[in-house]
């Protein structure tokens, strides 16, 4: 894969995991229910990097 390629498909994982992050508030809302549940944020993220075909722990 090319430089450029690379640097497509960087910035589409970037936006894909921004919006990931953009739908699931427990990561940066302190109003949100869940924002101190580790469990809850851990397990939110595995479910993200499962979608993303990545490694989540």
């Amino acid at each position: 894969m090319s430089d450029k390629e690379n640097e497509k498909v960087d910035e589409a994982f970037g936006e894909l995991l921004a919006n990931f992050v953009r739908q699931n508030p427990c990561f940066y809302d302190k109003k949100c229910k869940q924002y101190k549940d580790k469990k809850f944020v851990a397990d939110t993220w595995s479910s993200i990097a499962s979608a993303c075909n990545m490694s989540g722990r």
